[in-house]
């Protein structure tokens, strides 16, 4: 799969491929069906550019808007230079939309500044909690629903997690569900309600394909058992949460962004229902008892 790569200095000239003679947006192979959007992507390109970057917006599946985080023009590898918008304008449909939106995305962490000032807050907790950071923070995810930050300390990884204000709930619920003692959930050890974000502690993720079959087996279990809260949709309801249908959110993500997937999940989540209804049907080997689902 081939990124395309657009990186944008602080005053928004774009780093261009000059090998063909003329401005070109960088391009990047990857293994796998899409190309990572977080700070694999942002390794590669410091290891064969020479640039520290962080994701700023992914534009669709395969173009990604990265910004230089050196506030002076940094210094790139051989055969690219920098210019300006218009060298590049034609070359990439999405790219064009967006220097043409007339507001700011929805999403704050697509914003120059917002990685920044995120990690001026977790020093600052990292500070008040006596620990030390050992290391600078990592993009885990990055899309337009929310975005979230590993940073390790002393003693064991920080996660900072950052929602749309429509979700701004989620660490409530994170905590109602933790108190039903059902699985095991995040420990949420720092809010900011005025930036809708939060800090947890790491709880030992994971690669579930990378552990025993035995092990495996017991994560499914806990699955299973993390599946029962569905079972509790009114005490979630009455304890903390807004309803909220996902086209509704789709909408507050922004019809003018191209890498949303709200609407697919909104599909989804009804075929999900209508399979719930049948009950000759099962949905990855599942199926709800009684005539609906909740989701």
């Amino acid at each position: 799969m081939e990124a395309v790569l657009v990186i944008v200095d602080q005053g928004g000239a774009v780093l261009c491929d000059m090998a063909g003679g003329d401005p070109a947006l960088p391009r990047m192979r990857f293994d796998g069906r899409w190309p990572p959007m977080d700070s694999e992507l942002t390794d590669r390109v410091r290891h064969e550019l020479g640039l520290t970057t962080v994701v700023l917006e992914p534009l669709d599946f395969t173009t990604v808007v990265l910004l230089a985080a050196d506030r002076a023009r940094p210094v790139s590898a051989d055969g690219f230079a920098w210019h300006g918008h218009d060298a590049v304008t034609g070359q990439s449909p999405v790219l064009d939309r967006r220097a043409a939106r007339s507001r700011p995305p929805a999403s704050d962490w697509f914003r120059p500044g917002w990685f920044e000032r995120a990690e001026s807050y977790i020093d600052g907790e990292i500070k008040a909690a006596g620990r030390v950071r050992l290391g600078p923070s990592r993009q885990i995810k990055h899309w337009s629903m929310s975005a979230v930050l590993r940073t390790p300390t002393d003693r064991g990884d920080l996660y900072l997690k950052a929602v749309l204000p429509r979700l701004a709930r989620e660490p409530d619920i994170t905590r109602y569900l933790a108190s039903l003692r059902i699985a095991p959930f995040a420990t949420i050890t720092a809010m900011s309600p005025r930036d809708r974000w939060w800090l947890a502690e790491d709880f030992g993720a994971v690669d579930g394909w990378a552990v025993s079959k035995e092990q495996r087996r017991a994560c499914l279990t806990q699955l299973v058992m993390v599946q029962e809260t569905i079972h509790r949709g009114d005490e979630l309801i009455a304890a903390v949460v807004e309803l909220m249908k996902l086209i509704e959110l789709a909408d507050i993500v922004g019809p003018d962004h191209d890498f949303n997937w709200l609407p697919m999940t909104y599909g989804w989540g009804r075929r999900l229902l209508h399979a719930a209804d049948d009950p000759n049907l099962t949905v990855n080997g599942w199926r709800e008892q009684g005539s609906s689902a909740a989701l």
